[in-house]
C-alpha cells in the first residue's frame, strides 16, 4: 500500500446535467484519469459518489465512457460540476461528495 506521500494525486471535477429522461443524468469529465480505462462502475448514497475502473473483469452493470468522455446514468444526482476528493480518491477510484 502506498503511503500518503507516494499517493497520486488525482484532481479534477465531473460536470453533471439532465438526461434523456427525468430519472437519468449524463456525466462528463475531461480528467485524465478516464484515459486508462473504457469502462467504469458508479456507486452512490445520497452523499458520495464513487467511479471506480473496471480491469479485466467487466460487470454487467459496467458504465461505458464515450469517445466524447461522457456517460449516462440512472440518478439523482444533483446538477452542476462537482469536484474529485483528492484525499479520498486513487488511481483506481474516484470519490466525489455533493
Amino acid at each position: 500500500m502506498k503511503t500518503k506521500e507516494e499517493k497520486a494525486i488525482v484532481v479534477g471535477s465531473i460536470n453533471v446535467t439532465a438526461g434523456r429522461a427525468q430519472r437519468y443524468r449524463q456525466l462528463y469529465s475531461n480528467s485524465k484519469w478516464f484515459d486508462d480505462s473504457e469502462y467504469f462502475t458508479v456507486k452512490e448514497d445520497g452523499q458520495c459518489l464513487k467511479i471506480r475502473k473496471c480491469g479485466l473483469h467487466i460487470p454487467r452493470n459496467a458504465q461505458k465512457f464515450t469517445s466524447s468522455r461522457h456517460f449516462m446514468y440512472v440518478s439523482e444526482l444533483p446538477i452542476g460540476r462537482l469536484e474529485f476528493d483528492p484525499e479520498d480518491s486513487s488511481e483506481d477510484e474516484l470519490v466525489i461528495y455533493y
